[in-house]
């Protein structure tokens, strides 16, 4: 899972690559905990802290 970042030219770069489960269907960001959460297709939830 590729994490992009935005400069203020407006350039988009590639910040961080994570591994996650296979068949990824959603993706969200805590903004309170600071946290990313990946859903796939098999059932699992991965958590990341940013």
């Amino acid at each position: 899972m590729p994490l992009f970042q935005q400069s203020a030219d407006g350039n988009i770069q590639v910040v961080q690559a994570i591994t996650v489960n296979s068949a990824p269907i959603g993706i969200t960001y805590d903004n309170d905990t600071r946290q990313v959460w990946v859903a796939a297709y098999s059932g699992s939830i991965q958590v990341f802290q940013d």
